[in-house]
């Protein structure tokens, strides 16, 4: 798998993960389980699920912005939380959102210009402001959950280009506090 080959400690209390092959690097802050910041250098990008022993959580503001190099990306199934902006302008082509997500932030993928095809599974509740607004070329999102299952899905979360297909399938859990 991805191991890490040094771990470095970086300015703001975050540790620095190198990626797989010399393909760039990760900044992640351990008291927070966040990711904070990236610089990556390849096409394609496995967050682990756990750094130095402790669980990736949160991609956080801007982590990955501007990151256009990075084609896809797997990110952890433990990951609860995409910041605002977190993808910005990235080069993804297609984009599967892991089972644990319940948010989706405000610009998170805003400008993927390359992404097509997106998969949002049933624990997501929320999708806020122009979470991939000017994603031109974005044709089909793919809910695992039916419309209701979504708490709030901003007016322009989408391009008006993009056919939203919702599924059937519902959350258990409907007293999450979130």
């Amino acid at each position: 798998g991805y191991m890490a080959r040094c771990i470095v400690e970086v300015s703001d209390g975050s540790v620095k993960y190198d990626l797989e092959g010399g393909g760039g690097y990760l900044k992640f802050n351990k008291d927070t389980g966040t990711i904070t910041g990236a610089d990556i250098d390849c096409e394609e990008v496995v967050i682990p699920d756990t750094i130095e022993g402790v669980a990736v959580k949160e991609i956080g503001r801007a982590a990955f912005s501007y990151q256009s190099s990075m084609t896809s990306i797997v990110i952890p199934e433990g990951v609860e939380h995409i910041g605002v902006y977190a993808f910005e302008g990235t080069g993804l082509k297609e984009l599967t959102i892991p089972s644990n997500v319940k948010q989706i932030s405000s610009g998170a993928f805003y400008k993927n210009t390359s992404l097509t095809t997106v998969y949002i599974p049933n624990s997501v509740r929320r999708i806020y402001y122009g979470a991939f607004d000017k994603c031109d070329s974005l044709e089909t999102v793919t809910f695992q959950g039916s419309r209701d299952n979504l708490k709030y899905l901003a007016d322009n979360a989408f391009p008006e280009t993009a056919e939203l297909i919702f599924g059937t399938e519902d959350c258990e859990d409907d007293n999450d506090t979130y």
